[in-house]
């Protein structure tokens, strides 16, 4: 039984991984897939009467894919909204992934796990572990290095946030609204690139499922 109890209005986030520790992208028709599949069911299904509109199940606040898992922060905006909307996620990609692989059985370790975020800082410091979650893929632990793989990495909407990319998927607005800095993104950028002070990582572990990066 699930301990976190989704509200509307409020954030989360949300993480789910391969079972036995399986890639759950292997390629980028892999990736592309899967974010089409959020794309599709982040709303209801469309027009359930002639007269209605799509409705949000949720807002994506951040994401990323990287390896063995993805990292959400979302915003639920309807009743069940993140409950179903991850359901479908799981069932059409696994589907998906099965077929294309020509495998049998489940592809996710689990139900998705979640935790609840409720101040700046938190939005703050959780945007950020996800964002840096990429650097998961990167052997090297030079700072340079480590820099150019967060710019240049696709599969993220830390692109997004940083101005190298007018992405869609992801609400940057509701994170970068929270930083006191007239340069928002730069700020951001920097923030994220610097990696972690002791006491922010102290911070951060209670509310992540991996170690921080």
């Amino acid at each position: 039984m699930r301990r976190t109890e989704f509200t509307n209005g409020n954030v989360y986030y949300l993480a789910n991984y391969g079972v036995e520790s399986r890639a759950l992208f292997t390629d980028d028709e892999d990736r592309v897939r899967f974010l089409e599949c959020i794309r599709r069911f982040r709303q209801t299904k469309e027009k359930p009467y002639l007269d209605q509109l799509p409705e949000l199940n949720l807002t994506m606040l951040a994401y990323s894919l990287c390896g063995s898992g993805f990292h959400f922060m979302v915003r639920q905006e309807r009743e069940e909204g993140i409950t179903e909307m991850m359901h479908q996620l799981g069932t059409a990609y696994s589907m998906f992934f099965n077929k294309k692989y020509r495998r049998m059985g489940r592809l996710f370790v689990g139900p998705f796990k979640a935790k609840t975020l409720t101040t700046d800082e938190q939005f703050l410091a959780i945007s950020k572990y996800i964002h840096r979650c990429a650097l998961r893929l990167l052997p090297s632990r030079d700072p340079a290095e480590q820099v150019k793989h967060l710019r240049t990495y696709l599969w993220s909407s830390y692109q997004d946030y940083v101005g190298l990319r007018e992405g869609t998927l992801a609400d940057r607005k509701f994170v970068l609204s929270t930083v006191q800095a007239a340069d928002a993104a730069s700020w951001y950028k920097k923030f994220v690139e610097a990696g972690y002070t002791a006491d922010e990582r102290e911070f951060v572990e209670p509310f992540v499922f991996e170690p921080v990066i």
